[in-house]
This record gives C-alpha cells, sequence and structure tokens, in this order.
C-alpha cells in the first residue's frame, strides 16, 4: 500500500487552520502538528473557537502568531500542576 500524500491547508499566506490537523488524541489536540507545517519564515496558525484540552506545552517559535476567536478560543493545560520558581537563578 503506498503512503497517504501529505496535505499542507493553507488558509491565506502563511496562514494555517489547525481545525484541519485536530486530534483529540494528540497531547497537543494537533496544533503542534499544524506548527510543524508552517515554513522557518513563520506565520499563523488559526484555531477555531472551542475549548482545547492539552496535555503538554505547546511551542511557539519565532515569527510564529497562534490566533483564535478572541474569549471564544480557551486552551486549557491538564493536569494543572504548579511549579514555585527561584528567588535568584546565579
Amino acid at each position: 500500500m503506498a503512503p497517504a500524500e501529505v496535505r499542507t491547508p493553507v488558509i491565506g499566506d502563511g496562514e494555517i487552520n489547525a481545525a484541519d490537523f485536530f486530534d483529540p488524541q494528540s497531547s497537543t489536540c494537533g496544533i503542534a502538528a499544524a506548527i510543524a507545517t508552517l515554513p522557518a519564515q513563520g506565520g499563523r496558525v488559526r484555531l477555531s473557537a472551542g475549548t482545547y484540552v492539552l496535555r503538554r506545552s505547546v511551542y511557539l517559535p519565532s515569527r510564529l502568531s497562534l490566533v483564535g476567536e478572541g474569549s471564544a478560543t480557551v486552551l486549557v493545560i491538564r493536569p494543572l500542576r504548579e511549579m514555585p520558581l527561584q528567588r535568584d537563578c546565579r
């Protein structure tokens, strides 16, 4: 069986629709996969309205924007953990 062709969905110039990569089984809901398709020059990943429950952090490289529908787009990371920060890191 031949491997499936990978399609890079693009909304506009350098803009990716994260909905095309949505995967509830992914620890980042597919957001990291959408980011990975953008060129090194950067671009924009657009999230539709909704609540995205992440199980790990999403890394945003330089020159990349993650945009949503204002307060209708919510990112939640589970399990929420609090980590104390050092006062002085010398």
